[in-house]
């Protein structure tokens, strides 16, 4: 099997429930194409007014045909650093005392078969600003969903564009610093990058919408 978004979301929902007690914060979930590891993931802290902010990410790659219990067996790895990141938890190293320990214990209490891969690059922990995004999300004729993020500069052209396009029928217009969108170009021309409805809704919030043109 290769991953996809709903096994991710649906194995990491079971083991939070069944082994870390309902405990970790659901990370994004991204799916890579590498040679490097299989899963690995990822810590951001978001500076705000009030300190910092974690923020997680879980990429799964999709390159190799594993088995299914081996793939649940990588994401039990990833999560083993979720739960040592989220509880605060001090280890001596990346794979330390205290991350071998939880390892054990899973292998030993559910029967499971996490190892530690020389393979699976270091975790990485970096602090970046807070950014805000401007984010316009387009329901095409189609019945698809796409996204854009205009420069400040070209939002009047964007929206002319949108607006005389017959592919889209509703335009909806959110400010955002959720950094689920920090990767995304902003380019100078009208792009439109389609994305799942459902994975959208987790990261824009109905109070973050700013604008709404509907039955275009």
């Amino acid at each position: 099997m290769r991953y996809t978004l709903e096994f991710a979301r649906e194995r990491f929902a079971h083991f939070n429930k069944t082994i870390f007690n309902d405990r970790l914060p659901r990370p994004a979930f991204w799916l890579v194409n590498v040679n490097s590891y299989m899963g690995q993931m990822h810590r951001t802290l978001k500076r705000d007014k009030q300190g910092y902010v974690a923020m997680y990410k879980m990429k799964l790659n999709v390159k190799y045909d594993i088995d299914e219990r081996k793939a649940e067996d990588i994401m039990l790895h990833e999560m083993i650093h979720l739960h040592i990141w989220h509880e605060q938890l001090k280890d001596a190293s990346s794979h330390g005392p205290v991350f071998k320990a939880v390892m054990e214990k899973i292998n030993k209490e559910f029967g499971r078969h996490i190892t530690i891969s020389t393979k699976m690059k270091r975790e990485v922990t970096k602090v970046v600003r807070m950014k805000w995004n401007l984010v316009t999300v387009c329901r095409m004729t189609s019945g698809k969903t796409a996204i854009t993020l205009p420069p400040s500069t070209r939002v009047a052209h964007f929206q002319k564009v949108l607006m005389e396009s017959d592919k889209v029928s509703s335009i909806e217009w959110y400010y955002t610093t959720d950094a689920f969108f920090y990767n995304y170009p902003h380019p100078l021309t009208v792009k439109l990058y389609y994305v799942d409805e459902a994975l959208l809704a987790q990261h824009l919030k109905e109070d973050e919408r700013i604008r709404q043109t509907a039955g275009k």
